[in-house]
């Protein structure tokens, strides 16, 4: 397994918490080229809320389910297709200077965690060719 993250350099909204919003992009080295797993650790994400990821003008939905975070539709259902989800997903940020995250807190208030893809789309690279 690979692994690279990386964390907020700006949030809006009350989050209630010192530590940085994280994400972080796992890959297996028996995986096809474009699976990537996504790993979310926001700040008080509340259980049971869908939280919008936007990259490159496009907006992904995603939700945490056992434990993992999963990409789902617009009514909420898991998408079938990780592999096309998370490809156009993936080529979108190894194209963008960053990206941000919608989130609803424990606290009712909705935090938006803005990311720096600097640094990042070299780290994808690498896990796509290496790992």
């Amino acid at each position: 397994m690979c692994e690279i993250s990386t964390f907020s350099i700006h949030e809006d909204g009350f989050t209630g918490s010192a530590s940085p919003a994280g994400v972080a992009l796992i890959r297996g080295s028996d995986w096809k080229r474009n699976s990537v797993n996504i790993s979310v650790r926001l700040r008080n994400w509340k259980r049971d809320t869908i939280a919008q990821l936007r990259v490159r003008g496009r907006a992904y939905l995603m939700m945490e389910a056992f434990g993992r975070t999963v990409l789902v539709g617009e009514d909420g259902l898991r998408i079938d297709n990780y592999n096309k989800n998370y490809s156009s997903l993936i080529d979108g940020m190894m194209s963008a200077n960053g990206f941000e995250i919608t989130y609803e807190t424990d606290f009712g208030t909705k935090a938006v965690v803005s990311f720096s893809a600097l640094g990042l789309t070299k780290q994808l690279r690498a896990i796509m060719n290496v790992c």
